[in-house]
């Protein structure tokens, strides 16, 4: 009960405070009122632009997608350099597990030789395009957990990709 009781008589001092210092600032000259709206309104615009701005672009958007291949699928990664400038010397390098044709799944992590990505197209690479450190290249099938883009050894995209829902 003492909680209570302290609660209550600090909202009502709370709201007394309130009522006096609305009541000095009424009393003030209209011209002083009207620099405080002014100070007031600049500072709610100042927090709703912050609030309300649109995030960044993302500079890398990749998309990995399963075209048919016959019997089997066959994974392309779709890089779009949506704002990252123009890349001469890019290396794309995923991580993930594939799948031979017998069904035998691996994991490794697999990279391009450096490739351009211009800023503002897609770049679609096949399962072909990447090798691992013994210059084997992955199986069809590729499930990708991870990807990162370097340009001259400096990492300028990590994530994963996208994944599209099927359409049937």
């Amino acid at each position: 009960m003492a909680v209570k009781d302290i609660a209550k008589k600090g909202v009502a001092q709370g709201t007394e405070l309130a009522r006096t210092r609305w009541q000095a600032f009424r009393e003030e000259s209209p011209y002083f009122q009207a620099k405080v709206g002014l100070v007031a309104a600049w500072i709610a615009v100042s927090i709703a632009t912050l609030v309300l701005a649109p995030p960044e672009p993302v500079p890398f958007i990749v998309e990995q997608k399963a075209i048919n291949f016959g019997l089997a699928t066959k994974t392309t990664l779709i890089v779009f350099n949506q704002d990252g400038g123009d890349l001469d010397e890019a290396v794309v390098e995923v991580s993930g597990v594939t799948v031979d044709f017998d069904g035998k799944q691996t994991r490794g992590t697999w990279a391009t030789k450096a490739i351009a990505l211009p800023e503002g197209l897609k770049t679609t690479l096949a399962t072909e395009s990447f090798f691992d450190g013994k210059g084997i290249s992955p199986g069809y099938q590729l499930d990708v957990d991870r990807v990162r883009i370097l340009n001259d050894g400096d990492e300028v995209f990590a994530g994963p990709p996208q994944k599209p829902v099927n359409r049937r």
